[in-house]
């Protein structure tokens, strides 16, 4: 940049998740100056896709258990599942490629007992909540 710039709003990153937070600025606000900086080139490399951070199913990995509140999984799965949602409007939109935002689901895997019992007690947890899971 070679001049000062003035906005309402500046976004550093043009990677997946900063393009989103402008094209949701310019949505709510459709007059205000979004200025979006990146370093290198805009979307490029796992910045620019979805790397695997829109997870749908929460889950506390500082706790003891790996698990939350039934009641706050729950609404943070809805909140999830929306900004999912507006991601893949985006892509649409944008007619991005196929690899930009691939839905494939989550995995977790488990190498010890103690990790079985983690995924033991996660399913548990899927139930409670009401999400469909296989073992």
């Amino acid at each position: 940049m070679d001049e000062n710039q003035n906005a309402d709003y500046l976004v550093i990153g043009a990677g997946f998740a900063g393009l989103s937070a402008a094209r949701r600025l310019n949505q709510l606000q459709p007059d205000a100056k979004i200025v979006v900086l990146e370093a290198c080139e805009v979307s490029e490399g796992p910045a620019g896709r979805n790397s695997g951070f829109m997870i749908d199913l929460p889950h506390d990995l500082s706790s003891d258990d790996y698990l939350g509140s039934v009641k706050k999984d729950t609404e943070q799965t809805l909140i999830n599942r929306s900004a999912i949602e507006f991601a893949k409007s985006a892509a649409e939109e944008y007619q991005m490629p196929a690899e930009a935002l691939q839905l494939v689901g989550k995995t977790n895997a488990a190498a010890t007992p103690k990790g079985m019992t983690f995924n033991a007690d996660y399913a548990k947890h899927l139930t409670k909540t009401g999400e469909d899971y296989r073992l």
